[in-house]
């Protein structure tokens, strides 16, 4: 198995720069979505048709088990 490695050097180094990339793709993953609840799509789809939208909707799907 390969190893890849990340090195940091002066000033700027950080201790764990795998830890720090780690948080970025994590905060990377969420920025373009708006999580919903199953109760709130009709609203997301009046939002659409008025252009009120600025990241894709993702809907909730623990939601479903309380729609019943």
């Amino acid at each position: 198995m390969e190893t890849k490695t990340v090195k940091a050097f002066g000033k700027e180094a950080v201790e764990n720069p795998l830890h720090v990339l780690d948080i970025k793709r994590r905060e990377l993953q969420h920025r373009d979505v708006e999580i919903i609840q199953i109760q709130q799509v009709n609203e997301a789809f009046e939002r659409l048709e008025k252009g009120d939208v600025k990241y894709r909707f993702v809907i909730d799907m623990a939601s479903l088990k309380s729609n019943n």
